[in-house]
């Protein structure tokens, strides 16, 4: 498929890019001046990754995922598009000591995460469910927005002053996001809506 001007390869290991999230990779474009070090978290095919190395060629981009297949796939991405990235394999379910004690600083942390609520799947259509990774489509009921808690709590500690936070949000639980993340150290917090009049996307500064 086309993401941002790239071809990236797709198949069952990540999930298919989406113009929702290309709307994203646009809103950093238009935010950020010159970052050094970049982190996407739930990086799957990698497209957003390789969308802002090609927006950013002089930044360090890093591409995470808990998906030893995703992100075989996402450095193949890397070489067909003639693209360098780092790739690291991490559970943010299940943070290890070693990630969770860098003190990286990061200058946009982006993530579109795990969102759907496991209820969901009865109204979603049998193509997605049956050929995309359920590990990257799902969240347990009892919490749709934990993952975003995992990522704010970590960011917090990770971005450079001044650093960027942007998130791919549900638009039923982007409320509880801006909630959440009023309880640590960000300002000028925005969420905005796609072109679909969704409110899909999040950015924070980090204070």
């Amino acid at each position: 498929t086309s993401f941002f001007g790239l071809t990236i390869l797709c198949d069952k290991r990540a999930l298919i890019p989406r113009p929702e999230t290309e709307e994203l990779v646009a809103w950093v474009s238009e935010v950020v001046d010159k970052p050094k070090l970049i982190i996407d978290l739930c990086t799957g095919t990698g497209c957003i990754a390789l969308a802002l190395k090609s927006v950013y060629p002089g930044a360090e981009v890093v591409a995470l995922d808990v998906s030893i297949d995703a992100l075989a796939l996402c450095q193949e991405n890397a070489r067909n598009v003639g693209l360098e990235i780092s790739t690291v394999k991490e559970d943010l379910l299940a943070v290890s000591d070693e990630f969770m004690s860098q003190r990286n600083a990061y200058d946009v942390i982006i993530s579109n995460p795990p969102y759907i609520p496991n209820h969901e799947k009865s109204f979603m259509n049998a193509n997605v469910l049956q050929h995309e990774p359920s590990l990257a489509l799902f969240v347990e009921d009892s919490d749709p927005i934990l993952f975003y808690k995992i990522i704010i709590q970590w960011a917090e500690m990770h971005l450079t002053h001044g650093g960027f936070l942007f998130f791919e949000l549900h638009e039923a639980y982007s409320q509880e996001v801006l909630d959440f993340i009023k309880g640590f150290s960000f300002h000028n917090v925005e969420i905005r809506r796609d072109l679909q009049g969704k409110l899909r996307m999040m950015k924070a500064q980090k204070v």
